[in-house]
């Protein structure tokens, strides 16, 4: 853990299948200070992540959590509504969404922001609408029941992540940008433009996915070996995403050009879903598209990705990081900094 201050008034705290990521923010007359942390799930156990948690949370001094939250009982939609008063949004909103939730509807947390539109005519209206059921709600919110602290608020982790990024990076323009989040065992994609959240998706695809795809028997200088998870992961963090013409040999002898191709269906699948993506969002919603692609999460430190992403999608990638000199830790922590300075609409 990285100690800036033990002061505090903010906290965010990014929630995932994978774990957990913190930031506080202090306001100082001296500027802003804070500390973070990162942890893994040490267990599936629900009441044993609760545990992790207080005793995680226990040595930050603030009291106020903005907790970011995704998975599969929480939705982030861009609807059209036809021009309605605020207070008829809501209803409007539930109608849209009855057929596209696993939940129901009815009793649901829901949030709606209005989309910036350039158009003179208003004869719709754009939202974008966060709609959670309250088992999950539910389910966040006891996991920190015994930490002592408050959830003042419980936003989207794209939101949270497009924040981030607008804080970290000082991105004000109205041209869409992108916010590509590669977790451990999924992928976030955001896209925004002027200042406001678009569209957002996530994607089967994470850091673990690139390693997983190293896990078998190839040849080696010393005969067949097996590459197991531990290797599988080591071999990633050591080489990253290779070229398929590498002609050296890894330390264990293995030709990296093996590991270029066995890895390579999965940069692959990456780049086509990113690119579908892209697209329609240029298609459906914006002619000029997306003009430049942010990368954070703990995939954002794989060697070779960055600049495969720009080659691929042929636009400027840059790499997220609000701990500079702390590549490693800084670009996982893009959602939970947002979170402690901005704090988007709460479910």
């Amino acid at each position: 853990m990285v100690n800036w201050t033990r002061r505090g008034t903010r906290i965010g705290v990014d929630l995932d299948a994978a774990g957990f990521r913190v930031v506080e923010i202090s306001d100082r007359e001296s500027g802003p200070a804070g500390s973070q942390m990162i942890q893994r799930w040490e267990s599936a156990d629900a009441a044993a992540q609760a545990e992790q948690l207080r005793k995680a949370l226990a040595v930050f001094a603030g009291r106020s959590l903005h907790v970011g939250i995704a998975g599969p009982e929480i939705l982030l939609k861009r609807l059209t509504l036809p021009p309605l008063p605020p207070s008829d949004v809501p209803e409007a909103a539930r109608w849209q969404l009855k057929d596209q939730a696993s939940f129901p509807v009815g009793d649901a947390y829901l949030s709606a922001l209005p989309i910036p539109s350039k158009k003179t005519e208003k004869t719709s209206v754009e939202v974008l609408v966060a709609l959670a059921s309250p088992s999950a709600v539910g389910a966040r919110l006891s996991l920190f029941a015994a930490t002592g602290k408050s959830v003042k608020s419980m936003v989207p982790r794209a939101v949270a992540l497009f924040e981030g990024m607008q804080v970290i990076a000082g991105e004000t323009t109205e041209r869409a940008v992108a916010v590509m989040d590669i977790g451990w065992q999924a992928t976030n994609l955001v896209i925004g433009s002027a200042g406001a959240v678009r569209v957002a998706r996530d994607l089967s695809v994470g850091r673990n996915t690139l390693a997983g795809a190293l896990i078998g028997t190839v040849s080696s200088e010393h005969g067949r070996m097996q590459i197991d998870e531990a290797l599988a992961s080591a071999l990633t963090q050591r080489h990253g995403v290779l070229a398929t013409d590498e002609s050296a040999l890894s330390e264990e002898g293995i030709p990296l050009v093996q590991i270029a191709a066995m890895m390579r269906p999965v940069v692959e699948a990456l780049f086509t879903e990113v690119r579908r993506f892209f697209e329609f969002y240029r298609v459906q919603l914006d002619e000029f598209g997306v003009s430049k692609l942010y990368l954070c999460g703990v995939g954002a430190s794989v060697k070779g990705l960055p600049q495969l992403l720009s080659e691929g999608l042929a636009m400027p990638v840059e790499q997220l990081n609000p701990l500079p000199g702390n590549a490693e830790e800084g670009p996982q922590l893009v959602a939970a900094f947002g979170l402690a300075t901005k704090r988007g609409e709460s479910l």
